[in-house]
Order: C-alpha cells, then sequence, then structure tokens
C-alpha cells in the first residue's frame, strides 16, 4: 500500500519523537525495544477547521473499514486533550519479523537515531521495516513569512 500524507497546521500538544541517543543503560532500553516508538498528539483548539480535519479522517477510515473484514481494521476514534478533540499517531520502531517475513530491514535516519541506539538494540527477531519508517516535513517561509 502507498503511503498517505494529512497536512494541517496545528498545535502539538503531546510528544515522543527522536532523535534517540544513547540512555545511561542500554539493557533497560532493550528491554522497552518492542514497545519503543514515535508519537504526536495535535489540536487546534476550538477550532471549526480542525473538527472538518477530524471528519475528513473519519471518512477516510470509514473507506478504508468497508475493504476489511469485520473487526481486522482497529477502530479509530478522536481523542481529546484537556476535554478538546485531538488527534493522536504513533508508530514503532520495530516490528516483529514472523508478523512481516518478507520485509527487510531499513537503517534508521541520522536524524533518528544518531548514536545507533535502535540499531544496536533491534535483535535478530524485529525489523525496522518500511511501515516503521516515519517522514518528517517542515515548511520553509521566506523574509516576509511567506512559504517557500
Amino acid at each position: 500500500m502507498d503511503n498517505a500524507y494529512i497536512r494541517m497546521k496545528d498545535i502539538v500538544c503531546s510528544k515522543i519523537l527522536p532523535p534517540i541517543f544513547k540512555p545511561g543503560s542500554a539493557g533497560s532500553l532493550a528491554k522497552l525495544q518492542p514497545h519503543l516508538g514515535q508519537a504526536i498528539m495535535v489540536t487546534r483548539l476550538e477550532s471549526g477547521q480542525f473538527d472538518n480535519y477530524i471528519q475528513n479522517i473519519e471518512h477516510i477510515y470509514l473507506a478504508f473499514m468497508n475493504h476489511f473484514p469485520d473487526r481486522k481494521l482497529n477502530k479509530w476514534k478522536p481523542t481529546r486533550y484537556q476535554g478538546i478533540m485531538a488527534l493522536d499517531t504513533h508508530a514503532h520502531y520495530f516490528t516483529q519479523k514472523h508478523f512481516v517475513p518478507s520485509s527487510k530491514s531499513i537503517p534508521f535516519h541520522s536524524t533518528v537515531d544518531p548514536d545507533g541506539v535502535l540499531e544496536n538494540i533491534r535483535g535478530e527477531d524485529m525489523v525496522h521495516a518500511a511501515d516503521n519508517d516515519v517522514d518528517y516535513f517542515v515548511q520553509l517561509h521566506d523574509t516576509e513569512n511567506k512559504p517557500m
């Protein structure tokens, strides 16, 4: 399946983002390896436009839902941050190899794993596959604050 990109202006209200640097104890990080990931929650406070974003994402979810057997697609619902509508997304750094036997591990981007910590704890039973890879984008502005 191809990637889908959703672009929206919003406010970050919670995050767990890279880079991953060397911890005090690599052993304790290795124990967390199956659960390690990145996450971000965004909101636009009480914005009607943000509510439209959420409705559009619900439409996308419903379109996908019709192509999966019953209960095979995780239920999606928007979350709330301090009582305000929010969008919560996450991705694991690793997938167990037996779930994706034909997938090969791809390298971590140097901005995500600059010290090689994640690569060192990957192990033989896990892969960092294309579905675990997250792209980050930034919009640049010129000196007059206009998007470039």
